[in-house]
């Protein structure tokens, strides 16, 4: 089962905030406008080698905890997916056993279900 929104760690709300917002195409310009800021530092820092350093430094720390971020909410989202998909199946199941004495094809076709979806493991309330 998907966790309930009340029960998600502060972690979690953290991630789902952070990806709405660089989701957006105005994160995006923002990244573009840090570069084209960046350009003319160069000669600011007057030294080739720390004005690359400052930018790679930035980018690699950002990139790697939005990473972490992003993993995060994906995951969560294929979670509450694989469970949506797994009562659609237990539906359908249950469904094909209700139907099984008009059609005896379907108990190939529960069979196979049941081998696909790994449903063997679960107990039907029907049964």
């Amino acid at each position: 089962m998907p966790v309930p929104a009340t029960e998600r760690t502060r972690f979690d709300r953290f991630a789902d905030r952070t990806a709405k917002i660089t989701s957006r195409a105005s994160f995006f310009v923002l990244c573009l406008l840090m570069v084209v800021l960046w350009l003319p530092s160069y000669f600011l820092l007057r030294d080739g080698d720390t004005w690359q350093l400052v930018i790679g430094t930035v980018t690699n720390v950002l990139t790697f905890l939005l990473v972490a971020l992003i993993q995060n909410t994906q995951w969560r989202s294929e979670k509450a997916v694989n469970v949506k998909l797994n009562a659609i199946a237990e539906g359908l199941a249950d469904l094909m056993r209700f139907q099984m004495g008009e059609d005896s094809d379907l108990n190939d076709d529960l069979a196979e279900l049941k081998a696909t979806v790994g449903l063997e493991d679960r107990v039907s309330p029907t049964q």
